[in-house]
């Protein structure tokens, strides 16, 4: 007999393709998902102590991951030689506005949560399961707007290593820590590339992928 969690990763999935062609389900999405969080206690997994290499694996790997969508998006590898420089200047960031670091930190876990832990945890650990998992986590974030071909991809994507990452370690600290990484420095390079010298640019758009 389904579970109420089996129901709601129903509803919940349900939800997020309406939502695509129903605007007001917007607002229902989220709510849906913290259900499906408490009721699959998948927020538990937040009261485990993260293991320092799991923390330092989501450090390198969110940096890194920031470079690709870059290169992706913008299909030059031009784009990664800013990466250094600009990623001292998002760590200053993160050190001069701790608050914008809080507010990704609480999308990442919450996302997480419910999407690697709940949703991909109960669909299983198989391939399709991973991709289930991304094409509805690329479509609960795009909705209705229309994104550039490779900042959708882009953004699948990292949803598909998110998957992987899940299935091999089952740690959700790393997961948020590369989710929080990633859109902590998006964020910032945003920022920073519309202001930022000529030689950070390859085109009409600087950088083009964006935090989730």
């Amino acid at each position: 007999m389904p579970s109420v969690a089996d129901a709601l990763l129903v509803l919940f999935g349900t939800a997020v393709v309406a939502s695509v062609v129903l605007a007001p389900l917007r607002r229902v999405v989220p709510w849906l998902g913290m259900a499906l969080a408490v009721a699959s206690g998948s927020y538990l997994a937040l009261f485990r102590i993260p293991r320092l290499e799991h923390l330092a694996l989501g450090f390198l790997l969110g940096h890194a991951l920031v470079g690709v969508s870059l290169c992706l998006v913008s299909l030059s590898l031009r784009q990664a030689r800013m990466v250094p420089s600009l990623i001292s200047g998002a760590l200053s960031a993160w050190a001069a506005r701790p608050g914008i670091v809080l507010h990704y930190l609480m999308i990442a876990a919450y996302e997480e949560c419910v999407w690697r832990v709940a949703v991909q945890g109960r669909l299983g650990a198989s391939c399709g399961a991973i991709i289930l998992t991304s094409l509805l986590f690329t479509s609960a974030h795009f909705r209705l707007r229309r994104a550039p071909v490779m900042v959708t991809i882009d953004l699948l994507l990292f949803s598909i290593v998110l998957g992987y990452l899940f299935t091999v370690f089952q740690a959700v600290y790393l997961l948020i820590v590369v989710h929080l990484v990633r859109n902590v420095d998006l964020s910032y390079l945003e920022g920073a590339i519309s202001s930022a010298p000529s030689r950070y640019r390859s085109g009409p758009t600087s950088c083009g992928s964006s935090p989730h």
